[in-house]
C-alpha cells in the first residue's frame, strides 16, 4: 500500500494516483479536450494554492458520487476503490493543511 506523504509545496501528483488518473481520466481531461474545464496534465499538487486544493476536492467529490468517470469509461470496482482510497488520503491532507493554515472553510462534506 502506498501512503501519501503530507504534501504542501510540490507540483507532482503521487505516482500511483497519477497512473490511475492518466489511465482512466486523461483521455477526456487533457490539454486538448479539458472536459468540464479540467486539464489533469497541468493540474498542480500544491496545497498552498487554494485553487489547487479546491480542484482536488472537486475531483474527489465527483469520483465519490460516481459522477466520474462516466459509465462508458467506467473503472472496475477494484480500480475505483483504489482511486477513492488515494483521493481520500489526499483529502485528509488537504483538510489537515487547511486546519493548520486556517485559510479554507467549507471543505468538509457531509
Amino acid at each position: 500500500m502506498v501512503t501519501l506523504a503530507v504534501v504542501t509545496n510540490t507540483n507532482e501528483v503521487p505516482s500511483e494516483l497519477a497512473i490511475l488518473l492518466k489511465t482512466n481520466c486523461a483521455r477526456c481531461h487533457n490539454k486538448e479536450t479539458a472536459k468540464g474545464g479540467l486539464n489533469l496534465a497541468e493540474l498542480l499538487f500544491d496545497l498552498q494554492h487554494s485553487e489547487v486544493r479546491s480542484r482536488w476536492i472537486q475531483i474527489y467529490d465527483r469520483v465519490e458520487k460516481q459522477e466520474m468517470p462516466p459509465k462508458a469509461g467506467s473503472l472496475s470496482r477494484p480500480e475505483r476503490d483504489r482511486l477513492m482510497s488515494l483521493l481520500q488520503q489526499f483529502r485528509v491532507h488537504v483538510d489537515a493543511f487547511a486546519s493548520s493554515t486556517g485559510t479554507i472553510t467549507g471543505l468538509n462534506t457531509a
